[in-house]
């Protein structure tokens, strides 16, 4: 059985090859396995088609079936806690500990490149309560990880002393595989769509009672560039239904998670009030 990575620098780089790999020699005990229930795929594209689903993300994900949608875009919780804004989120309160985070980002990522046919473009921003999980997600998804792009901010003056002002986030781009060459797309003619970029949040991307969400022109970047009209983009964190909203604007169908029902009303509103400006019927059910 292997030792954690974060152990080597007790053992110093000389030693290192006599370190990975090594295994226990003592003979494995006998474990009882008890019998699980294979997990039921119920949901079908029927059952996600332009929905809010209200519910937590993995086990709503757990009842997708294989690839049902095309690409997702999320951003999950930083894990900050509480902010000089107070809490970012109405009932989560974002404080895990580094190790249940961590854990939870990968039970995220799994099920996201399992239900995604093509890619997930996954925003998260390396902060001092969620470092090392971040680090363990991208090492976790080494082989999944197409690429990694930069969402270039303005920096924002830290209140602690001695510490960088934080400029970018991370948006993690995965798919079945590490290529970066991306065989489904809709690039422009000349094939450049560049892997960093400056939004601003302003105007309707605001949301008085969401702290965090992110600019409706990032949702379609990704959107135009990495899907085409017809498909079905997932956001297991839909929150005020900022990127259904893109989806829409971008002739796409859309689904979304969402565990606050707060939220859940409010992206459905945010939907309705704008139903006039698109082309085509909403289903706004369940």
């Amino acid at each position: 059985m292997q030792r954690p990575i974060r152990n080597l620098y007790r053992i110093g780089a000389d030693n290192i090859d006599k370190f990975i790999g090594i295994e226990q020699v003592t003979a494995p005990k006998i474990k009882i396995v008890p019998k699980v229930e294979p997990i039921k795929r119920t949901r079908d594209k029927d059952n996600i088609l332009n929905h809010i689903i209200e519910g937590d993300c993995v086990a709503t994900m757990k009842t997708f079936k294989d690839d049902i949608v095309d690409i997702s875009i999320t951003s999950p919780p930083y894990n900050v806690s509480e902010t000089t804004r107070g809490n970012l989120y109405a009932t989560y309160k974002d404080n895990l500990s580094i190790d249940e985070y961590g854990k939870w980002l990968i039970e995220i990522g799994v099920e996201l490149i399992r239900v995604t046919k093509y890619y997930t473009f996954f925003n998260v921003q390396i902060l001092t309560n969620n470092k090392l999980a971040v680090i363990d997600f991208i090492h976790y998804f080494r082989a999944n990880i197409k690429d990694i792009f930069i969402w270039n901010k303005t920096p924002i003056p830290q209140i602690a002393k001695n510490k960088l002002a934080t400029g970018y986030e991370l948006i993690i781009i995965l798919g079945k595989d590490s290529r970066m060459i991306y065989d489904y797309n809709n690039f422009p003619p000349n094939n450049f769509v560049p892997n960093t970029f400056k939004w601003i949040q302003k105007g309707t991307d605001l949301v008085k009672s969401h702290g965090a969400t992110f600019p409706i022109k990032m949702v379609k970047f990704f959107i135009e560039q990495f899907s085409k009209p017809g498909d079905i983009v997932l956001d297991c964190f839909m929150g005020t239904g900022t990127t259904a909203l893109g989806a829409i604007e971008m002739k796409r169908n859309y689904c979304g998670i969402e565990l606050d029902p707060l939220y859940v009303g409010l992206a459905k509103k945010r939907i309705e009030d704008r139903k006039d400006d698109f082309e085509y019927t909403l289903d706004l059910g369940d």
